[in-house]
């Protein structure tokens, strides 16, 4: 016997039930014995969902923002790599290498504005004098709260499908009163199912496509992940955005 179904998303339990035979047992050996087998399909659907699979890359910064250093003829602006000497230090990354240009810059003022003779050039140092400021330097500085950045996958239709199926003997004129039940699961990712104690299949035939027409390989998605006891870092995914 075959069986065709049309099941709608979020079903609940027991929304469709089918009744697939009646039957009276003329074979058997005891006197007017009558047997009916009774037996039910329940099917239940989930709601259809678009999954995206995500690929982590790196994390993100918040906030960066420039800090602004006066420097002075005793302590002249330097904006090399050097960890040791560079008036703004330097960023490191996760294994504590340096991360490059993270220095910052520096805006030194010229011979001619240090003697006075001329007005300062650079875009941040208001006055320049060899007793006074010298340059100033543009730091790099970040935020408390950082981004996990994930870049986004083709999205895939997922739902699972649920079919109950159960019996019940029902005797009369003597003999015992039995029943027996199976679920399958069904889905996407698995189109059939079988149960050898009914003797039953099941397969899905969907005319929705197994793929998302909707494309975000060109997004990302940001999800606060440090510091862990950040307020937004709590709330998760919540509070991540593309």
């Amino acid at each position: 016997m075959v069986v065709a179904l049309s099941v709608g998303g979020g079903r609940k339990l027991g929304g469709e039930v089918v009744l697939l035979r009646e039957a009276v047992d003329k074979t058997g050996d005891e006197k007017g014995k009558r047997v009916s087998l009774n037996q039910s399909l329940v099917t239940t659907k989930s709601p259809v969902q678009y999954r995206y699979p995500i690929y982590y890359i790196r994390n993100f910064n918040a906030k960066p923002y420039e800090q602004r250093l006066r420097t002075s003829a005793s302590s002249w602006c330097d904006d090399s790599s050097n960890p040791g000497s560079a008036t703004c230090g330097v960023a490191r990354d996760r294994r504590g290498d340096v991360i490059p240009y993270s220095q910052g810059f520096c805006c030194l003022c010229g011979a001619c504005a240090l003697s006075g003779i001329c007005n300062p050039t650079s875009r941040s140092v208001g006055t320049c004098s060899l007793t006074g400021d010298t340059g100033m330097a543009s730091c790099l500085r970040f935020s408390d709260l950082w981004y996990g950045g994930y870049t986004i996958g083709r999205g895939v239709v997922w739902y699972e499908l649920q079919v109950k199926l159960s019996s019940g003997n029902n005797s009369t004129g003597g003999g015992s009163t039995g029943s027996k039940e199976f679920t399958m699961s069904l889905g996407p990712d698995k189109l059939t199912a079988t149960s050898t104690e009914f003797g039953a299949s099941a397969r899905i035939g969907d005319f929705v496509p197994p793929e998302m027409p909707l494309d975000l390989s060109g997004k990302m998605l940001f999800i606060p992940s440090e510091p862990r006891g950040h307020e937004r870092v709590v709330l998760g995914i919540t509070n991540g955005f593309c």
